[in-house]
């Protein structure tokens, strides 16, 4: 009899311990901005300049690619809009098309076919919403894409997305921003940019000298000044990423994703990096970024740490849950 007092005891610490680490977890997480940095500290590592610099003839082994039909929704869609013949061209129709999106006041967060129709059905979607629009258009059309991300707190949960186009007559990624609609281009000869290129031109006192600012759709006006999105820009400049993967609708339709998703956005995500799905981010080391740098290794850390004592304790408690079972006696 004492003995099992002493293991009902045990098993009640456990638990308690178990509570307790999930809720300080919860409530580092209960900021949205600082769930995603939780979310991605897991995801990301530092890039090296063969990361940026790889093209589609040359896609590295672990970018993850839509191996998943597209919907039908997506694929008409494309079929309509996409019509020109090289990428870039392609790229700029698609961004026209989600210009005429109604309003972009409310984040979307659903699946890439749901989001479409809800941007110009009921309105709404921030940056990370006509991303994946974008993406997922382009994947239907054939167009190689891939996705930025820049931070304005330290790879959390404030920032803004855009994308890039791989342009076959230029042999290069082009940048286009859906959410704002434009693309930077040089001021003196309209060449389009890249990610790359833009943020170099904004690291000068004054980009604009050397950076023209291309609207795409004449609908858009989220910022009407050119020196207000430079600005905008330059915020993050320390802090850009790549997306790690396009593989959208191989995410959307694995099953145990799937079901995760009618949970919550929070238990899809978690489901999809056990899965292996879920893209990894790519930190772009600056030279001035280091402290950023080892802020985001110091958060990976406590994540781990959290995650694995979660994990421990919960094994430790089915263990001792199992030795008060009637008929358990001690070795």
């Amino acid at each position: 009899m004492l003995a099992r007092t002493v293991r009902v005891r045990l098993a009640a610490g456990t638990a308690l311990a178990l509570l307790a680490v999930a809720i300080a977890v919860l409530w580092e997480a209960r900021d949205p901005r600082e769930a995603v940095r939780l979310r991605d500290s897991l995801l990301a590592r530092i890039g090296t300049p063969q990361d940026f610099a790889w093209t589609p003839a040359d896609v590295p082994p672990t970018f993850l690619r839509n191996t998943a039909e597209v919907p039908g929704t997506l694929a008409r869609a494309a079929d309509k809009v996409v019509t020109a013949s090289d990428g870039w061209t392609r790229g700029l129709q698609i961004a026209m098309h989600l210009g005429d999106a109604p309003n972009r006041d409310q984040p979307i967060q659903r699946s890439t076919a749901d989001a479409y129709r809800i941007m110009f059905t009921e309105g709404g979607g921030y940056c990370a919403d006509f991303t994946q629009v974008f993406v997922g258009l382009a994947t239907a059309a054939g167009v190689p894409v891939r996705e930025w991300g820049l931070s304005f707190d330290g790879f959390g949960g404030d920032g803004h997305a855009v994308v890039e186009v791989f342009d076959e007559r230029r042999g290069k990624w082009l940048m286009i921003d859906p959410f704002n609609s434009f693309y930077p281009a040089d001021a003196a000869t309209g060449e389009p940019l890249s990610v790359l290129e833009f943020r170099e031109r904004l690291r000068s006192p004054r980009p604009l000298e050397t950076t023209r600012i291309v609207r795409i759709s004449p609908r858009v006006n989220e910022f009407p000044v050119d020196e207000k999105l430079v600005e905008y820009f330059r915020r993050g400049i320390d802090q850009f990423y790549l997306w790690w993967g396009t593989n959208l609708f191989s995410y959307e339709q694995d099953p145990f994703v799937a079901v995760a998703s009618r949970v919550s956005r929070t238990a899809e995500q978690a489901v999809a990096i056990l899965r292996g799905v879920h893209p990894g981010i790519v930190i772009l080391p600056t030279g001035t970024n280091q402290e950023l740098i080892r802020a985001e290794r110091h958060q990976r850390q406590r994540t781990l740490t959290y995650l694995i004592t979660l994990g421990v304790l919960a094994v430790l408690l089915v263990v001792q849950l199992l030795l008060l079972l009637p008929g358990r006696r001690r070795a």
